[in-house]
């Protein structure tokens, strides 16, 4: 028969397994309601911009990554989603996508000179919005469920890497070299981070080129659901981002520039790790 002592540390137990799974719904409760509010402040950025000349494409593209959030939305209202990192992924990916579409120089230049006064307080707003849910910590967070803070001797782990683009940029040494400080670093740790999850792939398929390793990588390592047009949309944006975030372009840009495509670049690690499963690592 089990003694009064054994029953108080079985007791014991059962409660600090309470209090342990009650922290886990606390985190993921406030993820969702997070995640619930970065869509409402996005699409109340957005939707008074809808009123000016759209850029090209801008109906399409957009429309494609909203519908995804509110579906994502969906899942998550109907307990049939309950991936904390799904619905993040997804307001990543919408973010990514308005951060482009309206690009404060490109946009307001297209606009007649009367209207631009309005539209660039409306796109500074819409730029703040995507600079919170470009969160460093959230990328880090998820960069290191799966294992990306671990470092082979003598090399940084991409999670140093980009904690390193993160510190040049808030604290550059220079003004003439801050914007390539930062994006180097943000490169390799894009860089480091798709190599390393080639490497624990399930199948260990042959994939060469930036578009083919993402696409391998989400093809084995992707969410129930992951459809393949967002496949190649990642592999896409992956390919943009390593080609813009080289030393050589990174070099014409100024703060503002370097700031929005330090951005991008933590937002789609946000949207490329939420939209994997780190179980499926190899």
């Amino acid at each position: 028969m089990t003694s009064e002592e054994d029953q108080r540390k079985q007791v014991i137990r059962g409660f600090q397994r309470l209090r342990l799974k009650g922290k886990e719904v606390v985190e993921h409760g406030s993820a969702m309601a997070r995640a619930g509010q970065e869509a409402v402040d996005l699409a109340e950025a957005t939707i008074p911009l809808m009123h000016y000349p759209l850029p090209r494409d801008f109906l399409t593209s957009a429309g494609d990554y909203v519908n995804r959030q509110v579906a994502a939305q969906d899942d998550f209202l109907s307990g049939t989603q309950v991936y904390t990192a799904s619905i993040t992924a997804s307001s990543s990916g919408t973010a990514f996508t308005l951060s482009q579409q309206f690009d404060s120089k490109g946009f307001l230049d297209r606009l007649p000179p009367q209207d631009r006064g309005s539209a660039a307080d409306m796109v500074k707003r819409l730029d703040a919005v995507v600079e919170r849910v470009a969160d460093k910590e959230r990328a880090l967070a998820l960069m290191r469920d799966f294992g990306l803070d671990e470092a082979s001797p003598g090399t940084l782990s991409p999670v140093a890497m980009l904690e390193t683009a993160h510190e040049a940029f808030e604290l550059p040494v220079g003004a003439d070299d801050q914007a390539i400080t930062s994006h180097v670093p943000a490169r390799e740790a894009l860089e480091a981070t798709i190599a390393r999850l080639i490497k624990h792939r399930p199948a260990q398929e042959p994939a060469s080129g930036n578009r083919t390793k993402v696409v391998s990588i989400c093809t084995q390592l992707g969410r129930p659901g992951m459809s393949q047009e967002r496949i190649d949309d990642l592999a896409d944006r992956y390919h943009y981002l390593y080609d813009e975030l080289s030393g050589s372009k990174s070099k014409l840009r100024g703060r503002e520039a370097a700031r929005v495509l330090l951005n991008r670049a933590t937002l789609y690690i946000v949207e490329l790790l939420g939209a994997l499963d780190p179980h499926r690592l190899r």
